[in-house]
């Protein structure tokens, strides 16, 4: 165990026999969504491969309706679910499992798993949980791409990078129902993030403020805010200084976001989950970035576009600052300016402003 993959020169897997495959990625909206296109590429190139997706229960529905995942396993915080799963996955006897995670518990899972072959991120002791451990390079990428790299290393070579996200009729119909209510039109309106599970990675309220007046100045467009468990407080102070252009979502699904979403011109906001939600579903991205890495959470693609300050520890990736100047020196002025050129742009791109 722990060989590095990197220095092994082999292929792993056959296309001749049923692969049973298990794909890890336990926690977090944006991590999880980011994992998807490993099983669409595992279905693209292992035809009739069965994946199996284990996920912590607080995510299932990120992935429950993906037709692309043949069972979803799920992690329970309490202990006697925990045995059962680790039993499960001893009788399923997987020929694969790619622990995309790489925490102490997906990797111990891994482990006692029993599976064929076992592939994860050589971090630390835990490179001594698999059968292979791959070494990250350090080489800036996209997310999937670095996702991705586990895979080749074992001889698959995926090529699609796109995220999936599924809900249902009813979903689609609710956020119809919602839209209907706060008389916007499809197309009509964007979608305001200003929140993120992490503080350092909030751009500040005040300046959000600043450029919804300035959008809906310049572009009559009304911006929907929307607030995730625990953050409606936060949004409402927020919703509280320009209620003109504002209009507050009710509280949602992660699903019935993802309908409400697919109906929106753009996803503008903080580098949070909403906005690969937004991206999943085909929505174009204008991200406001901090601490994190844009090329790592931001796909290559001209729907998608982002901004910073520079400053002299920008990605330091710190999720604790007292100072977090990264956000306090990008202006929305300047936010709004290249924001407009954006929007513009994307006329030509997709026809988002008519």
């Amino acid at each position: 165990m722990g060989k590095k993959l990197n220095e092994i020169v082999m292929k792993t897997y056959n296309t001749n026999g049923i692969q049973k495959i298990l794909i890890i990625m336990l926690y977090r909206i944006g991590d999880v969504l980011l994992t998807t296109p490993v099983v669409s590429e595992i279905k693209r190139l292992i035809p009739g491969a069965i994946v199996h997706f284990l996920v912590e229960k607080s995510f299932f529905d990120i992935v429950s309706l993906n037709p692309q995942i043949d069972e979803i396993l799920l992690l329970e915080k309490k202990l006697i679910p925990q045995l059962n799963l680790i039993f499960r996955l001893r009788k399923e006897k997987y020929n694969f499992i790619f622990d995309f995670q790489s925490n102490p518990r997906s990797a111990l899972l891994t482990l006692l798993s029993g599976a064929e072959k076992t592939f994860g991120y050589d971090f630390n002791i835990r490179r001594y949980f698999y059968k292979y451990a791959y070494r990250p390079n350090a080489r800036p990428q996209y997310a999937v791409d670095f996702k991705f790299n586990l895979l080749r290393s074992a001889g698959f070579n995926p090529e699609k990078h796109s995220t999936f996200f599924y809900f249902s009729k009813d979903d689609g119909l609710t956020a119809e129902k919602i839209l209907n209510q706060l008389n916007i039109k499809e197309k009509k309106f964007f979608i305001l993030s200003t929140t993120s599970r992490r503080k350092t990675r909030r751009w500040l309220p005040e300046y959000f403020v600043k450029l919804a007046c300035m959008v809906y100045k310049d572009t009559g467009i009304p911006l929907l805010l929307v607030a995730g468990p625990g953050e409606r407080e936060y949004v409402q102070r927020i919703y509280d200084k320009c209620k003109e252009c504002f209009r507050l979502l009710p509280p949602l699904t992660i699903k019935q976001a993802g309908a409400l979403f697919r109906s929106a011109k753009m996803y503008i906001g903080n580098d949070n989950g909403l906005k690969h939600l937004s991206v999943a579903v085909g929505l174009p991205t204008f991200t406001i970035f901090g601490p994190s890495q844009p090329s790592y959470w931001t796909p290559p693609d001209a729907i998608h576009r982002w901004i910073r300050t520079d400053v002299d520890c920008i990605e330091c990736g710190r999720v604790e600052c007292d100072n977090i100047k990264c956000m306090k020196l990008l202006a929305p002025e300047r936010v709004f300016e290249e924001l407009l050129s954006f929007i513009r742009e994307l006329d030509n791109i997709t026809n988002v402003v008519k």
